[in-house]
Protein backbone atom coordinates (compact mmCIF):
# COMPACT_ATOMS: atom_id res chain seq x y z
CA UNK A 1 0.00 0.00 0.00
CA UNK A 2 1.47 3.41 -0.83
CA UNK A 3 -1.28 5.99 -0.74
CA UNK A 4 1.12 8.45 -1.79
CA UNK A 5 1.15 6.78 -5.11
CA UNK A 6 -2.57 6.39 -5.57
CA UNK A 7 -5.46 8.24 -4.53
CA UNK A 8 -7.46 5.28 -3.77
CA UNK A 9 -4.96 3.52 -1.79
CA UNK A 10 -5.90 6.64 0.73
CA UNK A 11 -9.56 6.34 0.58
CA UNK A 12 -8.81 2.68 1.32
CA UNK A 13 -6.42 2.98 4.27
CA UNK A 14 -8.93 5.57 5.83
CA UNK A 15 -11.85 3.10 5.50
CA UNK A 16 -10.30 0.62 7.29
CA UNK A 17 -8.85 3.18 9.68
CA UNK A 18 -12.49 4.30 10.73
CA UNK A 19 -13.78 0.62 10.24
CA UNK A 20 -11.75 -0.39 13.38
CA UNK A 21 -12.67 2.44 14.85
CA UNK A 22 -15.98 1.62 14.96
CA UNK A 23 -15.67 -1.74 15.61
CA UNK A 24 -14.17 -0.94 18.86
CA UNK A 25 -16.44 1.05 19.87
CA UNK A 26 -18.93 -1.29 19.30
CA UNK A 27 -16.67 -4.41 20.98
CA UNK A 28 -16.09 -2.29 24.32
CA UNK A 29 -19.92 -1.94 24.31
CA UNK A 30 -20.37 -5.40 24.60
CA UNK A 31 -17.55 -5.85 27.23
CA UNK A 32 -18.74 -3.07 29.32
CA UNK A 33 -22.04 -4.42 29.22
CA UNK A 34 -20.97 -7.97 29.74
CA UNK A 35 -18.54 -7.24 32.70
CA UNK A 36 -21.72 -6.00 34.77
CA UNK A 37 -23.59 -8.37 34.16
CA UNK A 38 -21.20 -11.30 35.07
CA UNK A 39 -20.34 -8.92 38.38
CA UNK A 40 -24.45 -9.25 39.49
CA UNK A 41 -25.33 -12.25 38.12
CA UNK A 42 -21.98 -14.95 38.31
CA UNK A 43 -22.22 -15.88 35.06
CA UNK A 44 -18.88 -16.04 32.76
CA UNK A 45 -18.83 -13.59 30.19
CA UNK A 46 -19.79 -15.07 27.49
CA UNK A 47 -23.47 -15.91 29.20
CA UNK A 48 -23.06 -12.60 30.51
CA UNK A 49 -22.97 -11.43 27.03
CA UNK A 50 -26.11 -13.65 25.93
CA UNK A 51 -27.88 -12.02 28.86
CA UNK A 52 -27.20 -8.63 27.97
CA UNK A 53 -28.11 -8.85 24.30
CA UNK A 54 -31.72 -10.43 25.35
CA UNK A 55 -32.48 -7.64 27.80
CA UNK A 56 -32.41 -5.06 24.92
CA UNK A 57 -32.32 -6.65 21.96
CA UNK A 58 -32.86 -3.68 19.99
CA UNK A 59 -30.28 -2.06 21.15
CA UNK A 60 -27.73 -4.93 20.71
CA UNK A 61 -29.11 -6.16 17.64
CA UNK A 62 -28.48 -2.71 16.29
CA UNK A 63 -24.77 -3.00 17.65
CA UNK A 64 -24.65 -5.74 15.47
CA UNK A 65 -26.06 -4.11 11.89
CA UNK A 66 -23.47 -1.19 13.12
CA UNK A 67 -20.29 -4.09 13.24
CA UNK A 68 -21.87 -5.39 9.67
CA UNK A 69 -21.66 -2.34 7.97
CA UNK A 70 -18.54 -2.03 9.14
CA UNK A 71 -17.77 -5.56 8.35
CA UNK A 72 -19.09 -4.83 4.57
CA UNK A 73 -16.77 -1.14 4.47
CA UNK A 74 -13.51 -3.34 4.78
CA UNK A 75 -14.68 -5.61 2.13
CA UNK A 76 -15.08 -2.97 -0.30
CA UNK A 77 -11.88 -1.14 0.66
CA UNK A 78 -10.28 -4.06 -0.89
CA UNK A 79 -11.54 -3.00 -4.28
CA UNK A 80 -8.57 -0.33 -4.41
CA UNK A 81 -5.84 -3.32 -4.85
CA UNK A 82 -8.12 -5.38 -7.31
CA UNK A 83 -5.71 -6.96 -10.23
CA UNK A 84 -6.35 -8.95 -13.56
CA UNK A 85 -4.27 -10.15 -16.36
CA UNK A 86 -4.68 -11.98 -19.28
CA UNK A 87 -2.40 -13.75 -21.50
CA UNK A 88 -2.16 -16.95 -23.86
CA UNK A 89 -1.16 -19.96 -22.27
CA UNK A 90 -0.22 -23.59 -23.92
CA UNK A 91 0.67 -26.61 -21.78
CA UNK A 92 2.96 -26.20 -19.31
CA UNK A 93 2.71 -21.93 -19.58
CA UNK A 94 1.97 -19.68 -16.57
CA UNK A 95 1.24 -15.99 -15.62
CA UNK A 96 1.34 -14.38 -12.24
CA UNK A 97 -1.22 -12.39 -10.28
CA UNK A 98 -0.41 -11.05 -6.38
CA UNK A 99 1.10 -14.11 -4.39
CA UNK A 100 -0.52 -16.86 -7.05
CA UNK A 101 1.04 -18.30 -10.24
CA UNK A 102 -1.34 -20.25 -12.83
CA UNK A 103 0.24 -22.88 -14.65
CA UNK A 104 -1.97 -24.43 -17.62
CA UNK A 105 -2.01 -28.45 -17.27
CA UNK A 106 -3.98 -29.01 -20.30
CA UNK A 107 -6.32 -27.87 -22.63
CA UNK A 108 -9.00 -29.70 -24.66
CA UNK A 109 -12.44 -29.51 -26.48
CA UNK A 110 -16.23 -31.06 -25.08
CA UNK A 111 -18.93 -31.91 -27.47
CA UNK A 112 -22.48 -33.11 -25.95
CA UNK A 113 -26.46 -32.61 -27.20
CA UNK A 114 -26.66 -29.15 -25.45
CA UNK A 115 -23.13 -27.53 -25.87
CA UNK A 116 -19.78 -27.62 -26.82
CA UNK A 117 -17.36 -26.33 -24.74
CA UNK A 118 -13.50 -25.33 -24.42
CA UNK A 119 -12.10 -26.12 -20.96
CA UNK A 120 -8.71 -25.69 -19.27
CA UNK A 121 -6.99 -27.50 -16.50
CA UNK A 122 -5.27 -24.79 -14.28
CA UNK A 123 -2.19 -25.65 -11.46
CA UNK A 124 -2.68 -22.83 -9.05
CA UNK A 125 -0.08 -21.93 -6.79
CA UNK A 126 0.82 -19.24 -3.70
CA UNK A 127 4.06 -18.74 -2.92
CA UNK A 128 5.33 -21.89 -4.61
CA UNK A 129 2.90 -24.38 -3.06
CA UNK A 130 0.12 -25.87 -4.59
CA UNK A 131 -2.97 -24.79 -3.36
CA UNK A 132 -5.74 -25.56 -5.95
CA UNK A 133 -6.87 -26.71 -9.30
CA UNK A 134 -8.93 -24.79 -11.40
CA UNK A 135 -10.93 -25.66 -14.83
CA UNK A 136 -12.52 -22.42 -16.76
CA UNK A 137 -14.60 -23.20 -19.42
CA UNK A 138 -16.64 -21.54 -22.34
CA UNK A 139 -19.71 -23.19 -23.53
CA UNK A 140 -21.73 -22.57 -26.82
CA UNK A 141 -25.71 -23.77 -26.39
CA UNK A 142 -26.60 -25.26 -29.66
CA UNK A 143 -30.06 -24.14 -29.54
CA UNK A 144 -29.96 -20.91 -29.15
CA UNK A 145 -26.12 -20.35 -30.12
CA UNK A 146 -25.21 -18.39 -27.54
CA UNK A 147 -21.81 -18.37 -25.56
CA UNK A 148 -21.95 -18.56 -22.00
CA UNK A 149 -18.32 -18.53 -19.67
CA UNK A 150 -18.18 -20.49 -16.63
CA UNK A 151 -15.88 -18.70 -14.50
CA UNK A 152 -13.54 -21.27 -12.01
CA UNK A 153 -13.36 -18.94 -8.46
CA UNK A 154 -11.35 -20.03 -5.71
CA UNK A 155 -13.04 -18.23 -2.91
CA UNK A 156 -10.59 -17.52 0.86
CA UNK A 157 -11.61 -14.91 3.34
CA UNK A 158 -8.66 -12.86 2.59
CA UNK A 159 -9.31 -13.26 -1.42
CA UNK A 160 -11.16 -14.37 -4.76
CA UNK A 161 -9.51 -15.62 -7.38
CA UNK A 162 -10.96 -15.94 -10.58
CA UNK A 163 -10.17 -17.35 -13.83
CA UNK A 164 -12.06 -16.93 -17.07
CA UNK A 165 -11.71 -18.76 -20.32
CA UNK A 166 -11.75 -15.71 -22.72
CA UNK A 167 -11.47 -17.93 -26.04
CA UNK A 168 -8.96 -19.95 -28.46
CA UNK A 169 -6.29 -18.13 -30.16
CA UNK A 170 -7.26 -18.41 -34.08
CA UNK A 171 -3.67 -18.60 -35.20
CA UNK A 172 -2.32 -20.86 -32.62
CA UNK A 173 -5.16 -22.58 -31.20
CA UNK A 174 -4.15 -21.87 -27.56
CA UNK A 175 -6.47 -20.82 -25.17
CA UNK A 176 -6.52 -16.83 -23.84
CA UNK A 177 -7.08 -16.84 -20.07
CA UNK A 178 -7.87 -13.94 -18.13
CA UNK A 179 -7.23 -13.66 -14.38
CA UNK A 180 -8.65 -11.62 -11.81
CA UNK A 181 -7.86 -10.99 -7.77
CA UNK A 182 -10.14 -9.56 -5.56
CA UNK A 183 -8.98 -8.96 -2.04
CA UNK A 184 -11.75 -9.08 0.84
CA UNK A 185 -14.52 -10.07 -1.45
CA UNK A 186 -15.50 -12.61 1.75
CA UNK A 187 -15.49 -9.89 3.84
CA UNK A 188 -19.05 -8.48 2.29
CA UNK A 189 -20.63 -11.60 2.56
CA UNK A 190 -19.88 -12.12 5.86
CA UNK A 191 -21.14 -8.79 7.07
CA UNK A 192 -24.13 -9.57 4.60
CA UNK A 193 -24.81 -12.37 7.21
CA UNK A 194 -24.00 -10.46 10.43
CA UNK A 195 -26.90 -8.26 8.93
CA UNK A 196 -28.83 -10.13 8.76
CA UNK A 197 -28.00 -11.62 12.07
CA UNK A 198 -28.66 -8.52 13.34
CA UNK A 199 -31.61 -7.31 11.69
CA UNK A 200 -33.48 -10.50 13.20
CA UNK A 201 -31.83 -10.05 16.38
CA UNK A 202 -33.38 -6.37 16.87
CA UNK A 203 -36.88 -7.48 16.18
CA UNK A 204 -36.74 -10.39 19.02
CA UNK A 205 -38.56 -9.14 21.95
CA UNK A 206 -36.71 -8.49 24.88
CA UNK A 207 -37.13 -10.34 27.66
CA UNK A 208 -38.07 -9.15 30.87
CA UNK A 209 -34.92 -7.73 33.72
CA UNK A 210 -36.95 -9.45 36.34
CA UNK A 211 -36.33 -12.86 34.72
CA UNK A 212 -32.62 -12.75 34.98
CA UNK A 213 -31.41 -13.85 38.45
CA UNK A 214 -29.41 -10.70 40.49
CA UNK A 215 -27.56 -12.07 43.26
CA UNK A 216 -28.72 -10.59 46.57
CA UNK A 217 -27.54 -7.58 48.01
CA UNK A 218 -25.87 -9.21 50.97
CA UNK A 219 -23.79 -11.00 48.31
CA UNK A 220 -22.53 -8.33 46.67
CA UNK A 221 -21.61 -6.56 49.85
CA UNK A 222 -20.06 -9.45 51.37
CA UNK A 223 -17.87 -9.55 47.73
CA UNK A 224 -17.01 -5.71 48.08
CA UNK A 225 -15.44 -6.39 51.41
CA UNK A 226 -13.23 -9.15 50.35
CA UNK A 227 -12.44 -6.87 47.99
CA UNK A 228 -11.63 -4.32 50.44
CA UNK A 229 -9.99 -6.43 52.48
CA UNK A 230 -8.07 -7.94 49.97
CA UNK A 231 -6.57 -4.31 49.09
CA UNK A 232 -5.98 -3.23 52.40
Amino acid sequence: MKPWHDISYFYSLMTIVLSVLVASTVTSEFYRGGKVIAYQTGRNIFSSLYVLTRRNTRRYGGYIVHFAVVVVMIGFAGAAFNQDTERELGNGDSLSIGHYTVTCRTYTQDDNKNYSSDWAIMDISRDGQHVDTMYPERRVYKASQQPATMPAIRSTIREDLYLVYTGLNPDTGRPIIRAHLNPLVGWIWAGAHLLLIGTILALIPSIATTKIPIRSAAKVLTDSRQAVGAGD
